[in-house]
Parts: C-alpha cells; sequence; structure tokens
C-alpha cells in the first residue's frame, strides 16, 4: 500500500510537471528590450510618398538603429496653432497629452514640422510664433524627463518652387520662388530654437536628396526616405 502511494505522488508530480511545461511554452514572447523612440510630425513623418509605411524614414532609421518605433505622423499638422483655423491638426493644441513622460526604455522624441506651417501661410503663421511654441515644447519635453540630449528638432525636407500647390491643404496661397523663401525661415527658426538648448540634435535632410527623391513633388518617395534617414542616423547615435 504504501509502495502505491509513492508511486501515484510520483505520478502526480511527473503530470503537474508536464502541465507546467506546456503552459510555459504557450506564453507569448516578453516585449523586444529595444529604446522607444517618439515620432511627431506631418504626413512625411506618417510615411506619404514612399510605397508603403516600411519604407518611411522614420522605420527605416529604426530598423538601422534596432529602435521600437512610435510613430504619430499626421497629415498636414502644423506645430504651431495660431487663431486661424486650417481644419488640421496642430501639434502645439495636443502637445501635452502626446508626449509621454520619459519611460525606462525611452531614448528620443523626434519633432519635425515646418513644412505645413510655411504653407499655410495665414497672417498669424510667423516664424515668431513657431519658434515661441517649439520652445515651449521642448521645456515641457524637459518637465517630462527628457532631456536634451533626447529630443531631435528636424525641419528641412527638400521641396523647390513646384513643390507648392496654390491648393495646399485645401488653401489657395502663393506659389514659387517666394514660399521657398519662407520656407528656408522656417527651417532657420527651427535650428535657432535647437541650438539655443544646448543637447537638443538638430536635422536638416534638404541637401540629402533632390527631385528625383520625390514621389509627387512635395514628399519624398522610397529613395528620399532612404536617404533622410541614413542622413539622420549618421548624425543621432
Amino acid at each position: 500500500m504504501k509502495i502505491k502511494i509513492i508511486a501515484l505522488a510520483i505520478f502526480a508530480l511527473l503530470i503537474a510537471c508536464g502541465k507546467s511545461t506546456v503552459t510555459k511554452q504557450q506564453l507569448p514572447p516578453p516585449p523586444p528590450n529595444k529604446p522607444q523612440v517618439w515620432f511627431y510630425g506631418d504626413s512625411m513623418t506618417a510615411g506619404v510618398g514612399a510605397s508603403n509605411i516600411a519604407n518611411r524614414w522614420t522605420s527605416v532609421l529604426s530598423r538601422e538603429k534596432n529602435w521600437e518605433e512610435m510613430n504619430e505622423g499626421t497629415s498636414y499638422e502644423t506645430l504651431l496653432q495660431a487663431s486661424e483655423n486650417t481644419g488640421y491638426t496642430s501639434f502645439f493644441s495636443k502637445y501635452k497629452d502626446a508626449i509621454t513622460t520619459k519611460p525606462a526604455r525611452g531614448k528620443y522624441i523626434f519633432i519635425a514640422y515646418g513644412g505645413n506651417d510655411c504653407a499655410f501661410n495665414f497672417a498669424d503663421y510667423t516664424t515668431d510664433l513657431f519658434s515661441a511654441q517649439l520652445q515651449t515644447i521642448i521645456t515641457f519635453a524637459n518637465s517630462k524627463g527628457w532631456a536634451n540630449n533626447g529630443i531631435v528638432v528636424l525641419c528641412g525636407y527638400f521641396e523647390n518652387n513646384a513643390s507648392w500647390s496654390p491648393g495646399y491643404g485645401g488653401q489657395s496661397f502663393p506659389n514659387g520662388a517666394a514660399t521657398m523663401t519662407r520656407y528656408y525661415s522656417f527651417i532657420t527658426a527651427a535650428q535657432t530654437v535647437a541650438n539655443n538648448n544646448v543637447g537638443v540634435y538638430f536635422v536638416n535632410p534638404f541637401n540629402t536628396y533632390d527631385i528625383t527623391g520625390l514621389a509627387d513633388g512635395l514628399h519624398a518617395n522610397d529613395a528620399g526616405h532612404a536617404a533622410i534617414a541614413k542622413y539622420v542616423a549618421s548624425l543621432v547615435p
């Protein structure tokens, strides 16, 4: 009888071990222990122009750097928020909700705007307001634990005189050389704010591709997105 009880106990233990092994095999794999990077921006951040989102510059860059990509790109979104209503979103109106407290694996936040801020040529869409609101966003990010060396300001996708449609964003604005001059002023404004915050990375990819890297005269194609990713990778560790 004693031998029978011992045998049953051993049998029960073996069953329990078997169940434990099966249960462990059925658990999902642990999440990848990759640095997390947030990308805030407009349609170029979202990947418009690329043949698929895997070929957008943020995704190409994240694969190269082995980052976990958090892409928050939104078409027609501006950084600045002014008195005029474009009918589209602005990052300034939502940055307090969008920028999370820096998590343990948080590495960078990218703030990539300027094109739409330039194109919506309303009276209040000025570089002064753009600069002031960009600074406010950086200061807020600092308060959420993001040190300056964890912030990247990107401004300056390649465009030319023909990029600025008179119907841009459903509005009717001048295009051509005058708009390019205005665009350069937004790039300079973004760089100045970044430089005033020591440690913030500034990236201007304008000269990394040309008209052959455009998909529709405005957005980069796969080659353009790849060029942007390569350039960013060379500047941001």
